[in-house]
């Protein structure tokens, strides 16, 4: 509830005026992320006006025209403002105060031996980290059922084939997360084998443009699918016996796909990376 200054103008006459009230004062918290900010108008309560801001710290990322406080990259600490709300004449200015506390956002960069690996093969995940504070933990995930959480480099052996993943998040023990994936491509290596054995070639990979599929020692006929890493066809073939296909690739977005190569009621299946 307002406050009210009772002024006595005369012997018979009594003005009452309703004080300036610019609301609590307020404490909040955000993180120092890329694109973090925090709008300080949604943190009012209990004023009676419409006032004006202030920032009384120097991070030189508030807009006191909207409010509106940017803590993108600032360094880890306290910031703080004001609200203030005009009296009226005689009643003086009322203010509150906002503390808002930045705090220290984790980084990573995975940098993995590789992205393509055979079943039964391993990927070493090493990685680069900034800003950690006392007590970060890690939680890694890898798209098939074991977690880790190791805050050190290490070797992970995947039990299934496919598009898989090695995933992390950081909890910087501080209220900030960081999240950070990439996609692992798992191939079962006997279906390579078979393909060996069949004399299919898939050339060039990588490639940067079209690229071969020689079924030209397969006597019977083939079915050929092309998945993205969202395991979207993309492509869809059914060829003769002894064929030859040119798989073009216009329309195709850099990346890791999947050839299936159906023959007989068998599925063999081969990565192909289009850089």
């Amino acid at each position: 509830m307002a406050e009210l200054l009772v002024w006595i103008q005369s012997a018979n006459s009594v003005t009452v005026i309703e004080a300036a009230v610019a609301g609590s004062d307020i404490t909040a918290s955000l993180c120092n992320e890329s694109g973090s900010s925090i709008d300080l108008n949604t943190l009012l309560s209990g004023n009676n006006g419409t006032g004006v801001w202030a920032e009384t710290s120097s991070s030189g990322q508030f807009d006191s025209g909207t409010g509106v406080f940017n803590a993108s990259g600032l360094s880890a600490g306290n910031y703080t403002f004001t609200y203030t709300v005009a009296g009226n004449v005689p009643c003086p200015n009322d203010v509150s105060n906002f503390t808002v506390t930045v705090n220290q956002s984790p980084g990573i960069n995975l940098n993995l031996s590789a992205n393509t690996l055979f079943l039964g093969d391993s990927v070493y995940v090493d990685f680069t980290t900034s800003g950690l504070e006392t007590g970060a933990t890690f939680a890694w995930g890898f798209c098939e059922v074991p977690t880790l959480a190791s805050a050190t480099p290490f070797y992970y052996t995947y039990g299934t084939a496919g598009t898989l993943c090695v995933c992390v998040e950081v909890d910087n023990n501080n209220g900030c997360l960081v999240n950070e994936c990439e996609t692992v491509v798992v191939t079962d290596a006997s279906g390579i084998d078979e393909l060996t054995a069949l004399n299919i070639l898939v050339y060039p990979n990588p490639t940067k443009e079209n690229f071969t599929i020689d079924l030209s020692k397969v006597d019977v006929p083939v079915r050929v699918v092309i998945n993205d890493n969202l395991n979207r066809v993309v492509r869809n073939y059914e060829m003769q016996a002894n064929s030859i296909l040119q798989v073009e690739t216009n329309g195709m977005s850099p990346g890791i796909y999947q050839v299936r190569i159906e023959i007989s009621g068998k599925t063999l299946t081969y990565p192909v990376i289009l850089q």
